[in-house]
């Protein structure tokens, strides 16, 4: 599949240096397989076979859910405001949960677009290789999106999701059925942390419905 670089650029408190708190499967921090309690720092990609899962809590409090077959580049972070953190969504999809507590800005990369956000959990994720579009939902908080063909900012709400496609442009914020099947959950002592809703078997819901 072809992933195109599209940014999303998340204007919010950061992930700094990350402790894998959770591991599933084979998970690699670069070409090594690594368990629970591993460093996630800057450089590093964060990889997750298939079957696999991995959760990262970073040290201002944030964490990051990489489900099977995802990819997460922690290119720089940032532990002060004004500072800036960048993660590259590089394939799959992730979870992210925010802290209100945490500091300086956070650029996520996947593709040509900027998403800012305020105090929430939300999710991210490609689409298939027929359409190679990208998909966020929010479950707490809001979330401001702009991509490049989008005359102005698109504000997500809580229970609100949007698709960029291959136009480039912003779907309508509303609620996406096949949403309501995703596994939120984001701590370790939860036994059921595996992702089951994909993007795959939600397309008969997404290419049947006007959402752009």
């Amino acid at each position: 599949m072809r992933w195109t670089a599209l940014f999303l650029l998340f204007s919010l408190p950061v992930f700094g240096k990350g402790r894998l708190l959770h591991t599933q499967g084979q998970v690699y921090l670069d070409k090594k397989m690594v368990k629970k309690g591993a460093s996630f720092t800057k450089g590093q990609i964060l990889k997750v076979a298939k079957g696999g899962l991995a959760i990262a809590r970073f040290d201002n409090g944030n964490t990051l859910k990489v489900n099977e077959m995802g990819q997460v580049h922690l290119t720089s972070y940032a532990n002060k405001k004004g500072e800036k953190t960048v993660l590259n969504l590089l394939k799959g999809s992730s979870f992210f949960q925010k802290e209100k507590s945490a500091k300086g800005h956070l650029v996520v990369k996947a593709k040509k677009a900027a998403m800012g956000v305020r105090g929430t959990t939300f999710f991210v994720s490609y689409g298939t290789e027929e359409a190679e579009d990208v998909y966020m939902c929010v479950k707490e908080g809001k979330v401001i999106v702009k991509a490049p063909d989008d005359s102005k900012p698109v504000l997500v709400k809580a229970g609100q999701g949007v698709r960029i496609g291959k136009g480039k442009k912003t779907s309508d914020p509303k609620f996406l059925p096949w949403t309501k099947n995703l596994n939120w959950k984001l701590s370790p002592q939860n036994k059921d942390l595996i992702n089951k809703a994909t993007i795959e078997e939600s397309y008969s819901d997404i290419t049947q419905r006007d959402y752009d």
